[in-house]
């Protein structure tokens, strides 16, 4: 469910459990296969642009969880057939961690987002070797990484597209401020010297109308659709990260393997204050 940032957290939460329970990975597309509603962006399966191997479930695997589900309440059904007890049907109960999804065991279906890094922390080597890009960076980008590697350098993510555009997503996310990226610029310009700012952004012309920057700063605006993969590398190439509330930057900030990097995240995630991000990031970004 979900563009790649979303995708990618389903992924390693999945595989973190195909590993202890020393089985297989597979992936149910048929969510995205199947979307037709206002209430969600249309996405498509993006893990393709990486290095992780996972297989696609087929029509009829996906069918025997939804037996399973049914024969839950249909203990006839369950008699007649047995092997349906052993598929189970696991939905995330709560957006916080959930620590029953430690005692799952083989052909499970896991329905939900996953959002932390403590569902995948346990293989946490093996997700960043499976998140390296499928293709190598080239022209332009090859070009951005060499003065991203060369300077003190900061991303910036600025996410607006469907949060502004998608009246449903708008409703559950909101945009961060421009207040909150001139806050974390400041607190990244007190703690290191000759930042260089590197914008990302789906709204160039907003972010070079609105961003203020008293510092060597570029906007990133030509890698879109597929490409968008490659302002994903070249943001965990930064040093240090300031973050949308978007699993995509999340994913950017967490794969930059800078030993003193300092990441800041907007403390407002979504709308509702019930939902519960108290294990979204880590412990160590700095929340503004």
């Amino acid at each position: 469910m979900g563009g790649l940032g979303n995708q990618m957290f389903q992924y390693a939460a999945g595989k973190a459990v195909a590993r202890r329970c020393g089985t297989e990975l597979m992936v149910d597309l048929s969510f995205l296969e199947q979307l037709n509603s206002e209430a969600y962006t249309k996405r498509n399966y993006e893990l393709h642009v990486l290095k992780c191997t996972a297989g696609i479930a087929d029509n009829k695997s996906i069918r025997n969880f939804e037996k399973w589900e049914e024969a839950g309440v249909n203990k006839t059904l369950s008699r007649v057939f047995p092997f349906l007890k052993s598929h189970k049907i696991f939905r995330e109960p709560h957006f916080q961690y959930t620590s029953s999804i430690e005692t799952l065991k083989d052909n499970t279906l896991l329905i939900g987002y996953w959002q932390s890094e403590k569902y995948f922390k346990t293989i946490a080597n093996e997700i960043r070797n499976d998140f390296e890009l499928s293709s190598t960076l080239e022209g332009e980008n090859k070009k951005i990484a060499h003065q991203i590697q060369q300077s003190i350098a900061v991303s910036i993510h600025i996410r607006r597209g469907d949060y502004v555009t998608n009246a449903a997503a708008a409703k559950h996310h909101p945009v961060c401020s421009m207040e909150y990226y001139q806050k974390a610029i400041t607190h990244i310009q007190s703690k290191i010297s000759n930042p260089v700012f590197f914008i990302f952004s789906d709204d160039e012309t907003w972010a070079r109308n609105n961003l203020k920057i008293a510092a060597s700063h570029f906007f990133i605006h030509h890698n879109s659709g597929e490409k968008s993969c490659f302002d994903l590398k070249l943001m965990s190439l930064c040093k240090h990260n300031i973050i949308a509330n978007s699993s995509f930057s999340w994913w950017g900030a967490w794969l930059n393997q800078y030993p003193d990097k300092i990441c800041i995240r907007p403390s407002k995630w979504f709308n509702d204050p019930a939902i519960d991000t108290r294990d979204l990031c880590p412990d160590n970004w700095i929340a503004l």
